[in-house]
């Protein structure tokens, strides 16, 4: 399972470069899920004017609890990401999530 929590998925492009790493990941055995950062993409409210806050963090741990209890899950998420989707995956690593 390959996870990427990123800020940018607003009505852009970033569709064409999550199909070619999707395709990539999904050739090769892996289910790959990508979230909007909480108030960024078609989520309301306003981009968050500080990045990496706890909020955001905390959101990231708390996606992966369920990516890992899917059925065709093996219960171990692996997070990906450019930029700040990257720092993001960092940061959350950190936080040491059980899957």
């Amino acid at each position: 399972m390959i996870f990427e929590l990123d800020p940018y998925r607003e009505d852009d492009v970033s569709y064409l470069e999550d199909y070619y790493v999707g395709t990539y990941f999904a050739k090769r055995g892996y289910v790959v899920a990508m979230a909007d950062v909480r108030e960024t993409g078609r989520s309301e409210g306003v981009v968050p004017e500080y990045e990496f806050t706890e909020q955001e963090l905390s959101d990231g741990v708390e996606v992966i609890d369920p990516l890992a209890h899917q059925e065709w899950s093996n219960g171990n998420v692996g997070m990906v990401g450019m930029s700040w989707s990257r720092f993001n995956a960092l940061m959350i690593a950190g936080k040491k999530p059980l899957h």
